[in-house]
């Protein structure tokens, strides 16, 4: 676990984990990710639920099934974007 003292050095480090794509095979495998409490997981969950709710009742051409959910941003600026599986 890492701390940082400032939120925006936190961003900044945050910011920069894609340069890990083009990293040695030995780094390849470190993941990332931002530390929840229990409250703010299950909003994650909560959030998620909804998008994929929202998905199944609307009438697209993806179904739920077919797409990846992942929720991004902190604090009051948290939203659910969609990709496909592929």
């Amino acid at each position: 676990m890492v701390g940082f003292r400032a939120d925006a050095v936190k961003a900044d480090f945050m910011r920069s984990l894609s340069k890990l794509k083009n990293a040695q095979p030995d780094h390849k495998n470190i993941s990332v990710a931002h530390d929840l409490t229990p409250f703010q997981r299950n909003a994650v969950r909560k959030a998620v639920e909804e998008a994929k709710q929202q998905q199944i009742s609307g009438n697209t051409d993806h179904s739920a099934e077919n797409l990846r959910f992942k929720v991004v941003g902190l604090g009051s600026r948290v939203r659910v974007v969609q990709k496909d599986r592929n």
